[in-house]
C-alpha cells in the first residue's frame, strides 16, 4: 500500500485525491465485477482513514487535499460506480475522526452520481455508527465494532435504520478461536442486528506482514472452522423465517440462563411466535417460558453450531404450559461448550 500489487498507486500526484488514476480504478473495477459473477456484496471504503488517522490510512493526506478535491473524487466515484449493483459505501476505518466534513464530501460527492448505492461507517473499536455519525444524511446502515460482546443495544427510536455487526475478535489473532466467531455472530443476529461479518488472521491480510503472527495460510484459513461455523449458521437461519425474529430484550422467553456479561446467552422469538432460538456460548441450564411459543406443541433440538448437526431432546414435543429446563448433552463436537436450542410450535 498504498499502491496495487501491479504497483499502480489510486493518485497520479501522490496523495492529491484530485488526481485519480483511472488504471489503479479500472483494476478495482475488476474485481467489484468478479465478485458480483459470485454473488458477493462488496462492502467498498472509498478513503481508509486508519487507526486513530494515523500513515497506515488517508486522513492526513484527505487534510492536506481538502474538502473541494474530496468532492471531486467522490464524484469520481459516483460517476464511475453508479452502474454498480453490489456495492455498500462504508466511510471512515478505524477512526472516528475530529473534522467530520472530509468524510462528508466524498459521501455526497458520490451520492451526486450514485443514488442507489447504501452507506455506513466503520469507526473506531467501540463506537457505533448512529453515535459517531449522528444526523449524518448520508448513513443508511449503522455499524457495531467490538471486542466484546454483540449483544445489540435498542435504537434510539430517531435512528430508525437496520444495524450490521461489522468487526470483532479475528479468528486466528490473540485468544480469537472458532467459538469466539460464533459468539459475536449470535449474539449479534439474535439480539437485532441486520448481519454480520467475521475477520480471519491471517486471511485480512493475505501475503502481507500483519499485526500477529498467522496460525495458517490465507488459503487454509478459508476453509477454517471459524468459517465453517458460519456456513452452519446461515443453513439455520435460512430455514426459518428469520427476519420476523424479534430480540428477547425483556427476557421474557429466556427468564433464567443468561449468564455473565462476556458469555452472555441471547434469544429471539417469531413475530408470530412460531418458532424461537436461543444460543449460549458455554454450558449452562437454560430456562425457557414455554407459553410464549404459539404451540399447541413445542419440538425442541439442540443444534450444534461447529458442525450443523441437531439432536432430539428426550421428551420433545412439550407442551406449552409453564417454564422448563434444557441442559446440553455436554461439549460439542468441536469441544467447545456453546448450542443452539430450536424451539418450533407444531401441532
Amino acid at each position: 500500500a498504498p499502491a496495487n500489487a501491479y504497483g499502480v498507486p489510486p493518485f497520479r500526484t501522490a496523495d492529491d485525491f484530485g488526481t485519480p488514476d483511472d488504471r489503479y480504478f479500472a483494476q478495482a473495477d475488476w474485481v467489484i465485477r468478479r465478485a458480483a459473477d459470485r454473488g458477493f456484496l462488496v462492502l467498498l471504503t472509498p478513503s481508509y482513514l486508519g487507526h486513530e488517522g494515523g500513515p497506515e490510512g488517508w486522513y492526513q493526506a484527505m487534510r492536506a487535499s481538502g474538502p473541494s478535491r474530496l468532492r471531486e473524487y467522490g464524484r469520481y466515484l459516483g460517476r464511475r460506480y453508479a452502474s454498480f449493483d453490489n456495492i455498500v459505501w462504508v466511510h471512515g476505518g478505524d477512526y472516528n475522526p475530529p473534522d467530520k466534513r472530509l468524510v462528508r464530501e466524498i459521501a455526497e460527492g458520490i451520492r451526486e452520481f450514485d443514488r442507489n448505492a447504501l452507506h455506513s461507517a466503520h469507526c473506531a473499536p467501540e463506537a457505533r455508527a448512529v453515535s459517531c455519525w449522528a444526523g449524518e444524511s448520508w448513513l443508511q446502515i449503522d455499524t457495531v465494532y467490538t471486542y466484546g460482546p454483540a449483544v445489540f443495544a435498542a435504537h434510539p427510536k430517531t435512528e430508525r435504520i437496520p444495524s450490521v455487526f461489522i468487526e470483532g475478535r479475528y479468528e486466528g489473532e490473540l485468544d480469537g478461536t472458532e467459538q469466539h466467531v460464533r459468539m459475536q455472530a449470535y449474539q449479534a443476529l439474535l439480539s437485532g442486528a441486520a448481519g454480520h461479518v467475521f475477520g480471519n488472521n491471517p486471511v485480512w491480510h493475505f501475503d502481507g506482514p500483519g499485526l500477529f503472527q498467522a496460525p495458517t495460510s490465507w488459503q487454509e484459513a478459508l476453509g477454517s472452522r471459524g468459517t465453517q461455523s458460519m456456513a452452519h449458521l446461515r443453513t439455520l437461519f435460512a430455514a426459518r423465517r428469520w427476519w420476523t425474529l424479534e430480540p428477547d430484550g425483556g427476557n421474557a422467553t429466556l427468564t433464567a440462563g443468561h449468564g455473565g456479561i462476556h458469555e452472555r446467552a441471547v434469544a429471539a422469538l417469531a413475530a408470530d411466535r412460531a418458532f424461537a432460538m436461543v444460543y449460549m456460548p458455554t454450558i449452562r441450564t437454560l430456562i425457557i417460558s414455554m407459553d410464549r411459543l404459539a404451540g399447541p406443541l413445542v419440538t425442541a433440538r439442540w443444534y450444534d453450531p461447529s458442525d450443523g448437526s441437531y439432536l432430539p431432546i428426550p421428551g420433545s414435543p412439550f407442551p406449552v404450559h409453564g417454564r422448563r429446563s434444557f441442559q446440553p448433552p455436554g461439549r460439542n463436537s468441536s469441544g467447545f461448550g456453546d448450542w443452539v436450542l430450536a424451539l418450533e410450535s407444531g401441532p
